[in-house]
């Protein structure tokens, strides 16, 4: 399902005005927008139905919508609304609607050969480890699945942000943890997490040699299950201990 720049799509509550596809997955599609009411930048994700019955995804999309209402943290984008997307009342997707984020995920910085600093990577680690930690101690924990470079967003302000939350619940106890280290050696490596997740995995091969953090990662990526570190307070904790690694100029801009 394409949807054209120029396009209005309504919601009970407002009307959106499609200016851009950003990014394509197996969930859909994510599209900037801006709101006709006051003009506010926003972010569409369109979930196509594909073979999915309509009633069951509407419930499916109903405790999506109950775990995105429950979460609020300041490096999480805020959720604002759901509503369907409807022809003659037929259902053909759903949208979602959060908050625009003006930056770039490390995906794409990644990708543009963009190097952070240490201070830096210290600084996006730490903020999205606080997002896990706060998803674990949730009445309901939530541990995320897909914590990846393409769901990690540093915004222009440097603050950074934990996108794609959702029906992306995982089920193993270790895999949020696991993700976020695995996205911490692909952003100093440079080295994708595909190629990374292939066993068996030499986490000192991809660090410098003074990384601060790297008994941490190791610790998070431990070949063993039952010996890997999976909560994320006390990886925080941890990463709080140590000593904070010296200030540099910065290449990172998010802008340019």
């Amino acid at each position: 399902m394409v949807i054209e720049p120029g396009t209005v799509l309504a919601s009970d509550d407002d009307r959106y005005v499609v200016r851009e596809a950003l990014a394509h997955d197996d969930e859909g599609t994510r599209y900037r927008a801006r709101t006709e009411r006051n003009e506010r930048e926003v972010v569409l994700e369109v979930r196509t139905l594909g073979s999915r019955d309509p009633d069951e995804a509407r419930a499916e999309l109903a405790r999506e919508v109950d775990l995105l209402e429950t979460v609020s943290h300041p490096n999480v984008p805020t959720f604002y609304e759901a509503f369907p997307l409807e022809t003659d009342g037929t259902l053909h997707a759903f949208v979602l609607v959060h908050e625009h984020l003006d930056g770039l995920s490390l995906e794409t910085l990644r990708r543009q050969g963009r190097t952070l600093s240490p201070r830096e990577m210290r600084s996006w680690f730490s903020q999205i480890l606080g997002v896990l930690a706060h998803l674990q101690m949730l009445f309901t924990p939530i541990r995320m699945r897909h914590v990846a470079p393409s769901t990690v967003w540093i915004r222009s302000d440097r603050e950074s942000f934990l996108v794609g939350l959702g029906s992306d619940r995982a089920t193993e106890r270790t895999a949020d943890l696991r993700g976020l280290a695995l996205t911490y050696l692909s952003v100093a490596s440079s080295v994708s997490c595909a190629e990374l997740d292939e066993a068996p995995l030499d986490v000192a091969s991809h660090l410098p040699p003074d990384d601060a953090l790297r008994d941490v990662i190791e610790a998070m990526l431990d070949p063993d299950p039952l010996a890997r570190l999976v909560d994320a307070q006390a990886a925080l904790d941890r990463v709080a201990q140590l000593r904070s690694p010296s200030r540099a100029p910065s290449p990172l801009d998010p802008r340019t």
